[in-house]
């Protein structure tokens, strides 16, 4: 391996130049997982649900999330011990990885979760795509009963009903 330092060729072998030692391979143990959808549409309740168990809730518009809130969860951390020796975590480092590229930190190590909830208003969506990550677990949730008039009947067509049936 050839370097030009100025006008003369100089080998990169022979040079003084320290070489840095190799270094252990640094495994990241958190998983960044992204929520979107459209305003009420459940993102926060579900979050919320699944990192410390509570019960779904409908917000007002003040409790609604502005720009977008993260939560740190460690899935072991909320559960019993019974529980905790069903959910598996853990990364396992590939053997080749081990051979070629020396030492690892901790081979086996469990997944920690990074959750950013955005905010669903049509005014925060331009702001999205600057927190977006190539390496990231995507969760898109959407009502599905938003347009379904069976599902959620609108206030005036459940009065209109209720004053036919009489």
């Amino acid at each position: 391996i050839h370097s030009v330092v100025g006008r003369k060729k100089v080998s990169l072998l022979e040079s003084k130049i320290p070489v840095p030692p190799p270094q252990k391979i640094r495994i990241n143990t958190t998983l960044k997982v992204i929520v979107v959808g459209m305003s009420s549409a459940g993102k926060t309740s579900i979050i919320k649900k699944l990192i410390g168990g509570k019960t779904a809730e409908i917000t007002s518009p003040e409790e609604r999330t502005i720009g977008v809130k993260t939560y740190q969860w460690d899935p072991t951390s909320c559960v019993n011990e019974e529980d905790r020796q069903k959910i598996d975590t853990k990364i396992q480092v590939e053997e080749d990885i081990l051979q070629t590229k020396g030492d690892v930190d901790d081979a086996d190590v469990n997944v920690k979760f990074s959750v950013w909830d955005f905010a669903g208003q049509q005014e925060y969506h331009a702001t999205h795509e600057l927190f977006f990550s190539p390496r990231a677990l995507y969760i898109l949730v959407w009502d599905m009963g938003v347009k379904n008039e069976a599902t959620f009947p609108k206030p005036d067509s459940v009065s209109d009903s209720d004053s036919e049936s009489e």
